[in-house]
């Protein structure tokens, strides 16, 4: 346990160390890493505990947990703050289970598809319409698979399809009766819809729920024992998120009132997202993951490494970083888009002044991110698996979702975190 004079942080125990050196990361023994917090600690190291801590007490999030990684070595390793404030009080642990929210898309969404992709099952270049005939009449059938993956597919950000739709085939009709709010192609616009979508498309290719080919295809297979859909792995170990879904309300405006489901009280274990919640069961293409730290980490660096026991791909093999860290999207206004992350070129807030451009995010409404950072490329003769991990995972939405300090706090998480890594070169 590290100390702070306003904010407890602590450790991962026993179980996240070992499941962490199972999937080839090593610990540094730095007193932000290790277990028992008796091993040294670097100035970039209090550093980073101070940021954090402070982030707590200025009321950027109720509680978060940090996980820096280089090159397969643990850098930082800490839980700030509490996991809950509302209607009791509990400490942030390590092993917190978090609702991903947005981080569906590129964690779940995006690699199934590309699976998908890796297999000769579809292509990227392939419309909309060819599998969804229910497109047929609808611009927005000739939006391709690779530009619903880099918003460019002409979908309005969001709607509350819950209000129209009840179920698969309701919300698909839905859909498919949109607006096109730009032609495919044409600009960047970040949607929720096109990614609902994609996970009806890896649904109907595949022949089985999102749920069913996330747990068989993803989290089985690399052991993520904390990873699941739609509910919580473990119901006590789980960040809960708003006080009803006061928030989409308020998005909705009147008509909010017509609407006879919202939940009450504090939501927990059970997948924030409306959209997911009222209409999906809890598994959509756009949220519906619970995980932790430690899942992420070993999911992440599956992906950018390769693993040759449970490799997620054949063809593609360690070619993930760059089929989805090509900047798709350069020649348009917006967001700089890979497929299914945004890229460090753009303007977002996300990445800070520090890190390489070719590093890619993404986050999550309920206050999760991750960040991938390769480094300067295969010329300089490093391994695929050699990258900085930054993973900040928060309950930010806890217990009311209008605070959005977290916007701002990212790149300054990624600023000092990345100075620790930088001591590790």
């Amino acid at each position: 346990m590290v100390e702070s004079s306003v904010v407890e942080s602590i450790g991962p125990d026993a179980r996240e160390v070992r499941r962490l050196e199972e999937a080839g990361f090593d610990f540094k023994g730095s007193a932000a890493a290790s277990p028992a917090g008796d091993g040294p600690i670097s100035e970039a190291g209090r550093v980073l505990h101070r940021v954090l801590s402070d982030a707590v007490t200025a009321g950027v999030f109720p509680g978060a947990v940090a996980l820096v990684i280089k090159d397969r070595s643990v850098l930082f390793f800490q839980a700030f703050g509490k996991r809950m404030v509302t209607p009791e009080v509990e400490p942030m642990t390590c092993d917190t289970i978090f609702d991903m929210a947005s981080l569906t898309k590129p964690l779940v969404t995006t690699t199934l598809v590309l699976q998908l992709v890796d297999e000769g099952v579809i292509r990227l270049v392939d419309p909309v319409r060819e599998f969804f005939p229910e497109f047929a009449s609808n611009p927005l059938g000739n939006a391709t698979v690779e530009q619903l993956l880099t918003h460019t597919a002409g979908f309005p950000e969001w709607r509350p399809v819950y209000l129209h739709a009840r179920g698969r085939e309701d919300a698909l009709s839905f859909l498919a009766g949109l607006e096109a709010v730009a032609q495919p192609g044409e600009s960047v616009i970040y949607s929720d819809l096109g990614f609902m979508l994609l996970g009806f498309l890896v649904e109907r290719l595949a022949g089985r729920t999102l749920e069913v080919l996330a747990r068989e295809s993803l989290f089985e297979p690399l052991r993520l024992q904390d990873s699941t859909m739609a509910r919580a792995a473990d119901a006590r170990r789980t960040a809960p998120t708003e006080d009803g879904n006061l928030f989409e309300q308020g998005m909705i405006g009147p008509e909010a009132r017509n609407f006879g489901r919202w939940r009450e009280g504090i939501i927990r274990n059970t997948v924030h997202d409306g959209n997911a919640f009222y209409v999906l069961d809890g598994t959509a293409g756009h949220a519906g993951l619970f995980s932790s730290t430690v899942d992420v980490a070993v999911l992440l660096r599956n992906l950018i490494g390769g693993n040759r026991e449970t490799p997620l791909f054949k063809a593609l093999g360690k070619r993930y970083v760059e089929l989805v860290g090509l900047d798709r999207t350069s020649h348009l206004s917006g967001d700089h888009r890979g497929l299914g992350w945004v890229l460090n070129r753009s303007a977002s807030l996300l990445f800070g002044p520090s890190l390489n451009s070719r590093a890619f995010g993404h986050t999550g409404f309920t206050g999760t991110s991750v960040v991938v950072d390769p480094g300067p490329g295969d010329e300089a003769g490093r391994e695929p698996g050699d990258a900085g991990i930054y993973i900040l995972l928060s309950n930010r939405v806890h217990p009311g979702a209008h605070n959005t300090e977290i916007i701002g706090f990212r790149g300054r998480f990624h600023e000092f975190a990345s100075r620790l890594v930088a001591e590790e070169e």
